[in-house]
């Protein structure tokens, strides 16, 4: 997308809509709130969980992961105990790297390369957010590319609606856990600010044997302005910048080895290191009037990472998996060498370091409407419609070293790096969605269509040199319904086409990932109590697979799909929220329930290592999907004084669909708590705990071995407000 297009559409989006709506003075002024993801209502035809900021206030948690564990139908793959790198699926979907679901900001595509890259390896720190809004079922077809699985859209904290605030939040807690955070806004006039500014670190609750760092630091800066034209249109201007400095690892343990110590790590990923930094920018426009919203939004975002990390043994006939599964007999020194209590003795059980550079870039401009009409009374009519150009890309800059094991260190071989993916992936595309909302008495019928074009250039830059340019597209209807029964009770039915676009290198049929889904469910309100059952059922036609680093692939397949063919997932989600009150106590509570039955619905070989090397059959499981989640949530207010507990229960689940060297994640339940003093209504007093029985908790076998979940931890802060 050329600088010229960029503004020809940001004028077109910008004029059109008020030419198109009319304007009217008159009108109530828009809030100055960005117009995102709408919010879910009692007569929506999907499933839509929205976390407010006094959810999210309630734990303080900086994890998202311990976050969206209580939204239904969400699955959470952990990774390294703090959420730095989440890995969330929804409905069965694979959930390594997000790379199934879309992730927003704001309305905007977040992921670093939605298209060209779509693995998440960015989201945004916690600090900087106010609500997320999960959706999923017929109406996630308005947020693509990917459809499958759903939307998670993240509210950036608004500008204040007072003259001046500021506030300031500082904590420390196990693992030498520090938080600060500050911020200051307000109006004056027509115009608004906001600047936060946020900072986390810890030295990780991890120990090398050498003594090595294994902790991380993260600081975060996001600035908003906003000029009010008229009564009701606004200009508005968001910048975030983020960076990242911490000495994570891929390298997990033999299963006997965690038994013993969970929290050990072996001194061959004492060099893992990775530093990133993420920077974003948006420009938007919104008008309101008549019944009718548009909103235009220009953006760009940058993200760099260098990371530094294990990559397994220099003997080509092994892996670190094999390794790990077999650390006795012929792999018994390399095991030892991976400890850091063997030396290398030769080339062949040398310790090979990635070096993985990656410069992703995503910019586009993004228009969305609405227009609300009252055709008589007892019938509504409400048309979405949305544009958007995008373009993105990675850039792929990798090498690998060898180094020795020398008295428990690592120390150069003196051998040349070698070059691995050299490459740059790029993409273009066009997205339209249009979405109509008839309400008639008691019935609301919607409808809708996504149309994706798509075009993915790879310029490869290595000896190989294999260029390429492929051309994808993809239609996605969706249909709900919604029958209000009673002044209560209602009932939903929706279906849709997800779809999911093959990658540039795709090493199958070139086909989409591709399903129809269905759900349905009932819907309970009453003063502030709600109750949700949904059943869903997704059937797919074609299930694809993607290689990636962290699931174990060499940095040259990276990045690879593969067809699954077909499969099925169903189940059916549970959740449910109130409070009850005894004279001066409130006790609020929720419980979220999730069933879920993930499985290949044929016979074929796979190529893919997540799925596993060799034969899989009919109802073979999808990894990472674990068939029981329940989460629940109970407080008590009294007075000054707030206490929670919340429960988060997850069933069994497998790293591989082939039985041959398939590894069982045993079932857990963790408990969190919080409590907190109100000094003032402008200060508190906090103290949380995750993982209060401390148990030890084997959260994924990828791609090297057995790594563990955060042990128990605490942490207590002040916040306070001027």
């Amino acid at each position: 997308m050329t600088p010229h297009s960029i503004g020809l559409w940001l004028s077109l989006g910008c004029c059109l809509a008020p030419l198109a709506y009319g304007q009217s003075p008159e009108e109530d002024k828009k809030s100055h709130e960005t117009m995102v993801v709408r919010g879910q209502h009692f007569s929506d035809p999907g499933s839509t969980t929205i976390i407010g900021s006094e959810q999210l206030e309630t734990f303080k948690y900086t994890d998202l992961n311990r976050v969206l564990k209580s939204v239904p139908g969400v699955q959470i793959q952990e990774e390294e105990g703090f959420g730095l790198r989440p890995n969330i699926g929804m409905r069965g979907v694979d959930p390594h790297r997000s790379r199934k679901i879309l992730l927003m900001e704001d309305g905007i595509p977040s992921s670093p390369a939605p298209y060209a890259a779509p693995a998440a390896y960015y989201v945004p720190s916690l600090a900087l957010i106010e609500g997320i809004e999960v959706t999923k079922g017929s109406s996630a077809i308005r947020f693509g590319p990917q459809t499958i699985g759903g939307a998670i859209n993240f509210w950036s904290r608004k500008i204040p609606e007072t003259d001046l605030e500021a506030r300031l939040d500082f904590a420390a807690g196990s693992y030498q856990f520090e938080k600060a955070q500050g911020s200051i806004g307000g109006r004056s006039g027509d115009w608004g600010g906001l600047l936060l500014m946020n900072q986390m670190e810890s030295d990780g609750f991890k120990t090398l044997r050498n003594g090595g760092d294994t902790g991380f630091k993260k600081r975060d800066l996001m600035g908003k302005l906003s000029y009010d034209l008229t009564p009701n249109q606004t200009l508005g201007l968001k910048s975030t910048w983020s960076d990242e400095d911490s000495d994570e690892t891929y390298l997990g343990l033999t299963r006997s080895d965690f038994d013993q110590d969970p929290y050990q790590r072996y001194t061959a990923s004492e060099r893992d290191h990775m530093k990133n930094g993420h920077s974003t920018l948006m420009l938007e426009h919104n008008w309101a009037g008549m019944g009718m919203k548009s909103r235009v939004a220009l953006y760009q975002n940058r993200f760099d990472r260098r990371w530094a990390r294990f990559d397994g043994i220099s003997d080509p006939t092994t892996s670190a998996r094999t390794i790990l599964l077999n650390p006795a007999g012929r792999y018994q020194h390399a095991y030892n060498v991976m400890r850091g209590v063997d030396d290398s003795l030769g080339v062949d059980d040398q310790i090979v370091v990635a070096n993985n550079h990656r410069i992703y870039r995503s910019e586009g401009i993004a228009w969305d409407a609405s227009m609300d009409s009252e055709l008589s009374e007892g019938r509504q009519n409400q048309v979405e419609v949305g544009l958007r150009l995008h373009r993105d890309s990675i850039r792929h800059d990798h090498t690998t070293d060898r180094f020795n094991m020398i008295d428990g260190h690592l120390e150069e071989s003196g051998s040349a790096s070698m070059l691995g993916a050299q490459d740059e992936i790029s993409s273009q595309s066009f997205a339209a969605y249009l979405w109509d909302t008839y309400s008639l008495d008691a019935w609301k019928f919607s409808g809708g269509l996504r149309q994706e074009f798509v075009t993915i250039e790879k310029d490869d830059f290595s000896a190989t040199d294999s260029d390429g340019n492929v051309k994808r597209s993809a239609t996605m209807p969706g249909l709900g319904l919604f029958r209000q029964l009673d002044s209560h009770w209602g009932w939903l039915l929706g279906v849709y086409r997800g779809m999911g676009l093959a990658d540039a290198d795709d090493a199958g049929s070139g086909k989409p990932e591709e399903s129809i889904n269905y759900e349905s469910g009932v819907r309970w309100l009453d003063k502030g109590a709600q109750f949700d059952a949904i059943g869903f059922y997704n059937n797919y036609s074609n299930l694809k697979g993607t290689c990636s680093a962290a699931e174990g692939c060499g940095s040259n397949a990276s990045d690879r799909s593969f067809d699954g063919g077909r499969a099925r997932i169903y189940g059916l989600e549970l959740g449910g929220s109130g409070a009850f009150q005894a004279e001066a106590l409130r006790f609020p509570f929720s419980v979220q329930y999730t069933y879920t039955r993930a499985n290949f619905a044929g016979d074929f070989d796979s190529a893919l290592v997540d799925w596993g090397i060799g034969r899989i059959h009919r109802g073979d499981p999808l990894p990472y999907v674990p068939r029981h989640q329940l989460n629940g949530q109970l407080g008590v207010q009294w007075s000054a004084v707030q206490v929670s507990l919340a429960g988060k229960y997850q069933a069994v689940s497998y790293d591989q669909a082939i039985p041959v060297g398939r590894e069982e994640l045993p079932s857990s339940l963790i408990f969190d708590g919080a409590g907190s003093y109100f000094v003032t209504e402008q200060t508190e007093l906090y103290a949380n705990v995750d993982n209060l029985t401390d148990v030890k908790n084997l959260v994924s076998f990828r791609p090297f071995g057995a790594r563990p979940g955060k042990p128990r931890s605490f942490v207590g802060g002040v916040k306070a407000r001027f």
